[in-house]
């Protein structure tokens, strides 16, 4: 009895598994226009946002646990990842 309630279970579970992946749809991204060129060029981090900055120093803050410091480096690299880029 419990090996045939077991055996159903799987069934049930392997059959709503394959069900939802036929449904699956995956678009692929779409790319946004730019206004003056059409297309979207990516572009380095612009200078004075402390990218990508002195390896040995990031980890030595990291080894100290000075999260102000970290936490001031992630948001000047956050500034200078969402900087206007011209495009």
């Amino acid at each position: 009895m419990k090996k045939s309630l077991f055996a159903y279970a799987l069934v049930f579970a392997l059959t709503l598994f394959a069900s939802c992946q036929k449904n699956a749809i995956v678009e692929k991204p779409k790319a946004v226009p730019s206004a003056t060129t059409g297309v979207i060029t990516p572009t380095d981090i612009p200078a004075g946002y402390g990218y990508p900055g002195d390896r040995a120093e990031i980890q030595a803050w990291a080894d100290q646990w000075e999260i102000a410091k970290i936490t001031e480096h992630t948001w000047n690299m956050w500034a200078g990842m969402t900087a206007d880029s011209g495009q």
